[in-house]
């Protein structure tokens, strides 16, 4: 079993992204609602009181957030989950550098992802949305895999690749269990998942 840490947004009621005077309010309100005298938990009330202190703090907040695993995608925050394993389809340097050729020309075709995630580390958002954040490698699109001249691209710094996160939200509307598989299409990726 994984172990998570604590969603303070989700303890104190508010979205991923509020503003100081929203966390306030949802603050106030919890204080209000979960207060040890006013027949409250002690421990629900503590993280609270830790909860507001953490992400009312803009340095502490930001940590925070890093280590919740925040991200921003279409101007909303979400937490992502991240996979296990990631495999993509067997390739050599020629295909590499055709499908660069042809991603430079056609940018709906990105390629084929193959993502397995422990069932224990997905984190489903408020709208039952679970954005998964696998890192790739890509071809260098500056030198298309080649590493510039003399090896001096900017981009890769000559290696032909780059690594970047990708964030690949799906929509999943029933609970995942291992064992599932699930497929799905997001900005020319085709995504098969496995639940392990």
């Amino acid at each position: 079993m994984v172990s998570t840490m604590h969603d303070y947004y989700q303890i104190l009621g508010c979205e991923y992204g509020c503003d100081l005077e929203q966390l306030k309010s949802a603050y106030r309100q919890k204080v209000k609602d979960n207060h040890p005298d006013h027949g409250g938990h002690e421990a629900d009330f503590v993280l609270i009181k830790d909860g507001f202190d953490i992400l009312s703090d803009p340095g502490r907040r930001a940590d925070y957030d890093s280590r919740l695993g925040l991200r921003k995608l279409n101007g909303r925050f979400y937490r992502i989950t991240l996979p296990t394993a990631i495999r993509r389809p067997l390739t050599d340097l020629y295909d590499d550098i055709k499908t660069a050729v042809k991603q430079a020309f056609d940018k709906r075709s990105r390629g084929i992802l193959f993502i397995e995630v422990d069932a224990d580390r997905i984190k489903r958002n408020t709208d039952d949305i679970i954005v998964l954040a696998p890192e790739i490698e890509k071809t260098c699109p500056s030198c298309i895999g080649l590493g510039g001249w003399m090896g001096n691209c900017p981009n890769c710094r000559g290696s032909g690749i780059i690594k970047m996160e990708l964030l690949l939200p799906f929509e999943c509307g029933n609970d995942l269990e291992a064992g599932d598989k699930t497929s799905f299409s997001y900005d020319g990726y085709e995504v098969e998942l496995r639940i392990t």
